[in-house]
């Protein structure tokens, strides 16, 4: 025999995207082929049969079936007696869990104090309605890796039953991580949490590497200047602190670290024979090779002029 729940059931399902890092809950409320409901209602007795006055009476078996004799049966609920102020009183009961649409058969049995039953009733028939769904409200608060994520906390339902929060920034670094959401409740609707794995990528960067500067030099020692700038191909911002490797024909001139726009820049003195060569030719590469946060990227650019 299975126990009504209090409230109804929830179920949080996540929808995480990697680049931009929004995390969002969809509150599915449970509803299935097996959420109908039927209303039983019967007179509680205050005498037996022959008159006397009914004190040994202990509670009620509703039986409940597809079939037409549902009693006895091995389906069934038990109703406690009331405390009875009066004669004839109406106890109402909500039998849950049925397959909508089907039609069911109810008996009751009067169970006494020493655990003898009665005879069954008379079969009612009826078909099981669809059970209301009460629309949610409450927060739903995000967690990665057990961790509380500090902006999506609280984050209130909305009339679409989703709670959404967005974290700029790489808050998670690259990796597999474990994303939780758990609901609230609301005294009607019961709370309920989930999780996924979450693989988070980089973000993807564009490079762009600028015309290469020679500044000559009488002694044919010259000054060579490269440069190039890498942000993010989403939110078009520099992408600090990252390593830039600048080579041509093959051989690496010099490296930088991207400052706050995002730009690399790096000076070799150089001879104009060889470098400066290859240069003209081919052009030279500005080259990123990627990291937990953000994915790789390169541009190419030839000698200014």
């Amino acid at each position: 025999m299975a126990k009504r729940a209090e409230g109804s059931l929830s179920r949080c399902v996540r929808a995480f995207r990697t680049m931009g890092l929004p995390f969002n809950c969809v509150l599915l409320l449970a509803a299935s082929a097996h959420a109908g409901v039927l209303d039983v209602s019967l007179v509680a007795p205050t005498t037996n049969s022959d008159g006397s006055a009914l004190t040994s009476l202990a509670g009620y078996r509703v039986y409940y079936s597809t079939s037409p004799s549902p009693c006895p049966g091995a389906t069934f609920v038990e109703i406690p007696i009331p405390t009875l102020s009066r004669r004839n009183q109406t106890i109402h009961y909500q039998l849950s869990g049925l397959s909508t649409g089907s039609t069911y058969s109810v008996a009751v049995t009067a169970v006494y104090t020493g655990g003898k039953e009665s005879a069954c009733s008379a079969v009612s028939s009826a078909v099981a309605r669809g059970q209301s769904v009460v629309a949610p409200t409450g927060t739903v608060s995000f967690s990665a890796d057990g961790a509380p994520i500090a902006a999506c906390q609280n984050v209130a339902l909305s009339a679409t039953q989703t709670a959404a929060c967005t974290v700029q920034g790489s808050a998670l670094g690259g990796g597999v991580h474990s994303i939780g959401a758990r609901y609230s409740g609301d005294g009607r609707v019961a709370g309920s949490s989930g999780s996924v794995a979450q693989e988070v990528t980089g973000g993807p960067t564009n490079m762009v590497a600028q015309e290469a500067i020679l500044q000559l030099s009488p002694l044919s020692v010259n000054l060579l200047t490269l440069k190039a700038t890498l942000t993010s191909a989403t939110t078009h911002a520099g992408v600090t602190g990252q390593t830039v490797v600048f080579t041509a024909g093959g051989s690496t001139l010099c490296t930088a670290t991207t400052n706050s726009a995002g730009l690399a820049s790096c000076s070799i003195l150089t001879n104009v024979s060889a470098d400066v060569a290859t240069i003209t030719a081919d052009g030279y590469k500005a080259t990123f090779a990627g990291s937990a946060d953000w994915l790789a990227s390169s541009g190419s650019s030839g000698l200014i002029g």
